[in-house]
């Protein structure tokens, strides 16, 4: 019998997982764990701190809002799974987790891209067209934005299952996920293209247009100030850290709170306010 390439390739990876040695169990599965307890731990302290807060729950940061909900809803519903898997080697659940797993594994990745292009082009307008900014993202329309958004992420798995396709448990991802080669679905590429290679489009231009403004405007105020009086100046880097699939969205759900609560100076100050009587060390 034929065993076409990506069968083999499954079930290479299978037999990986299946007998790792124990050393790398442990070290797999406590990555996993920690990753998991401070998503949730960050991601929920995050959502109560904007959500309940009325300076920080202003339109501007309601993206920001739905990716640490999305965050929370991965370290809810995918990570658990990824741990469990880790551990044994294998997939101990009914088919029915499976397939809600990795639907919901999906839709939050699809929003998620999406989300992060939104952002990136609410900051491009507060920058480069301040007066379309206040039209194009009033309440009203951030709202609509975000259902346009889940709507299209919660769709475009379907097309996948109504031709009969079943999600199934992926080994190399320790998690269920799409079992068809790109190749043999002809919606992979639209997937691809609109969840993918249009949201990295996106949010390249957007920041490197703001990256370069900034640099520009930084060059002019030191010109300035050197004809005036000697100042310091702080220069920012942005990193963008990329990882192996396994440990992929756990480091997305703990880096995403991380630089929210480090970048934004409203919850920074929040955060001081709430630990400082507690006689904890500050963080700047």
């Amino acid at each position: 019998m034929n065993i076409s390439p990506e069968l083999r390739h499954v079930e290479a990876l299978l037999h990986n997982l299946s007998n790792r040695s124990k050393t790398t169990v442990v070290v797999e599965a406590t990555l996993c764990i920690v990753l998991n307890i401070s998503a949730l731990l960050l991601n929920a302290f995050l959502f109560w701190k904007v959500y309940f807060n009325d300076r920080l729950r202003r339109a501007t940061n309601m993206y920001v809002l739905v990716l640490v909900i999305l965050d929370l809803l991965t370290a809810l519903v995918v990570m658990p799974f990824m741990c469990s898997s880790g551990i044994s080697g294998r997939w101990d659940f009914s088919d029915f987790l499976c397939q809600l797993q990795a639907y919901s594994c999906v839709v939050f990745a699809y929003t998620t891209q999406l989300m992060f292009s939104l952002t990136a082009l609410n900051r491009w307008f507060l920058i480069f067209r301040i007066r379309l900014y206040a039209k194009l993202f009033a309440r009203k329309y951030i709202w609509l934005s975000l259902v346009f958004v889940s709507v299209c992420s919660i769709c475009a798995p379907l097309p996948y299952l109504l031709q009969g396709h079943k999600f199934a448990f992926h080994p190399g991802m320790m998690i269920c996920f799409y079992t068809i080669d790109n190749s043999r679905e002809k919606q992979a590429i639209f997937r691809i293209i609109f969840f993918t290679i249009l949201p990295m489009i996106i949010v390249t231009s957007c920041y490197l247009q703001i990256y370069v403004a900034f640099k520009k405007h930084s060059k002019r105020q030191k010109s300035t100030e050197d004809h005036a009086v000697p100042s310091t100046s702080t220069t920012r880097r942005v990193r963008d850290n990329q990882a192996e699939a396994r440990p992929s969205c756990g480091i997305s759900s703990v880096a995403n709170p991380v630089i929210f609560g480090c970048m934004n100076a409203a919850f920074r100050g929040r955060c001081k306010k709430m630990i400082l009587p507690l006689n904890l060390r500050r963080f700047r």
